[in-house]
């Protein structure tokens, strides 16, 4: 479970949840930038088929790779690397952007997921990871149907065209994860889980 939660109880609360119609909105990449993390699918969505002036796409983690460091300091480019941020500085970034993008081909657990929907993202992720198992998909966030640009690109677009649903997805985020993404919660779920084992 995220550290964030281990220490802090009160909710983080999205300093973007009611942002104008007329912004664009900020899309989060967190972690590694790597091939496993989808990353580059999400970057060709942005190239290929997102409107630059509705959308923001923000990475914040390492990035080693000269191409995409490159491309970022292009003039007009539709991303943005900001690199490392100590834990509580990353968490900031988080609530003062409006769309976790997570498309992985393959996570262990993707604890960025239950963290961005404790600051009040909307989370929009692949089915590879914890994601399906915290995501009610349209109701406190969306699990992609594959992670290829294009049902990237349609998603990102649905909710930016429709902000009501935009931010009553990440109402319902905050709120599941204030309710149950909490110390109590987990420490419910484990004590479930061992019982099950018949564990003593």
């Amino acid at each position: 479970m995220p550290t964030s939660i281990l220490f802090d109880e009160t909710r983080i609360s999205s300093g973007s949840m009611n942002r104008s119609e007329d912004e664009a909105i900020k899309v989060l990449l967190v972690g590694h930038w790597t091939v496993r993390k989808g990353f580059y699918l999400a970057l060709k969505a942005f190239q290929d088929i997102l409107d630059p002036q509705k959308f923001k796409l923000i990475h914040l983690g390492l990035c080693t790779d000269p191409e995409i460091r490159k491309l970022s300091k292009q003039p007009n480019s539709s991303l943005t690397l900001l690199g490392h941020q100590p834990h509580k500085q990353a968490l900031e970034t988080m609530k003062n952007s409006d769309i976790l993008l997570h498309p992985a081909y393959s996570e262990g657990a993707a604890y960025v997921i239950l963290e961005a929907m404790h600051a009040g993202l909307a989370v929009v992720c692949s089915k590879n990871c914890i994601g399906p198992d915290v995501i009610d998909d349209g109701v406190n966030g969306i699990v992609l149907p594959d992670i290829q640009p294009a049902s990237i690109a349609s998603q990102l677009q649905m909710l930016e065209s429709d902000r009501a649903t935009l931010v009553g997805i990440k109402t319902c985020a905050s709120e599941f994860a204030s309710a149950s993404l909490t110390q109590r919660g987990c420490a419910e779920t484990l004590s479930q889980a061992l019982r099950a084992l018949d564990v003593s």
